[in-house]
């Protein structure tokens, strides 16, 4: 878990950096967080990973600043995926109820889709963001269980 969640974001987040720097063209680098990870009982190992996913975006933002490098992270909250639609059935549990009590849940009435991150993300990678660096974007439907950074 830490090193797929928080060494492979570093190593890709290095490597675009590096090659960013040679060619001295700036850009953007888009880390993956979670919002659940604020309150996530059990799962240790997952919550440092994705946790650490944000100490590492603060740091690399500050740090590649000067290279005209900007560093975001998006914590989205759960989202429905194929790949989520593959975990419920092996769990034995339903995505159908997931995101029926998600729509209950969230103040925007309604689970996550990939088009909502995908849209934050292109936002993030926009000049429209062009002074955010080294933060997090919530991508959270107003989640009350992801706590505040």
């Amino acid at each position: 878990m830490l090193d797929v969640n928080l060494r492979g974001t570093y190593l890709g987040a290095r490597e675009a950096a590096t090659r960013m720097i040679a060619h001295r063209v700036g850009g953007v680098i888009i880390n993956i967080s979670t919002a659940p990870a604020y309150v996530r009982e059990g799962a240790p190992h997952y919550v440092a990973s994705k946790l650490g996913v944000v100490a590492l975006t603060r740091r690399l933002g500050a740090e590649l600043g000067a290279h005209g490098i900007r560093v975001l992270a998006l914590a989205p909250t759960v989202i429905l995926t194929p790949g989520m639609e593959e975990s419920a059935a092996q769990g034995g549990w339903e995505l159908g109820g997931l995101a029926e009590q998600m729509s209950r849940e969230l103040p925007l009435g309604r689970a996550g889709v990939p088009d909502d991150v995908a849209r934050v993300a292109l936002f993030c990678a926009s000049d429209l963001a062009a002074l955010m660096t080294g933060c997090e974007v919530r991508v959270d439907g107003g989640d009350k269980h992801g706590g505040q950074t």
